[in-house]
Order: structure tokens, then C-alpha cells, then sequence
């Protein structure tokens, strides 16, 4: 059943993990967040097990590096 009173759910752009599933710890843990390379497009980061340092994932931020978000849609203004 739909809830009328209730708007149209969040978008969700970005997530950030908090915990990830570590297979040499055999358990779900802390992860810290480690920027791996910036790229034209992005910027690609891995995570990694706070207690052993195993790499438990990655993820890739598809904003180019030092520009905010709609930052390239003039790029007039700051050539300025």
C-alpha cells in the first residue's frame, strides 16, 4: 500500500561504506576509505579493513578532481 501523505523516496547519489564482509577476518568490519589514483573523470578510492588492512572493496567518484559539481558547465566564468 501506497502512503499519499508521503513524497517520492530519496535519490540516493553517492554511498560511502561504513562496514564491509572481510574474507581473511571472516567477518563484517570497520573500513577505512583510501584515495587511490585521480583520474580525468574521477577518482578512484579503495576501501580497506581497519583491522588487518585487506582490501575489501572499491569505488570510483565520477566528479572530476577539484571541480564542485556544475563547475563545468560554465567554463567561461572562470577563465574570467
Amino acid at each position: 500500500m501506497i502512503d499519499p501523505d508521503r513524497s517520492s523516496p530519496p535519490n540516493y547519489e553517492e554511498f560511502e561504506a561504513v562496514s564491509l564482509y572481510c574474507p581473511r577476518c571472516r567477518e563484517s568490519l570497520p573500513v577505512q576509505q583510501r584515495l587511490l589514483l585521480v583520474l580525468p573523470d574521477g577518482e578512484l578510492y579503495e576501501y580497506c579493513c581497519e583491522r588487518c588492512g585487506t582490501v575489501v572493496g572499491k569505488k570510483k567518484n565520477d566528479v572530476p578532481f577539484g571541480f564542485p559539481c556544475g563547475a563545468l558547465k560554465n567554463d567561461d566564468e572562470w577563465r574570467r
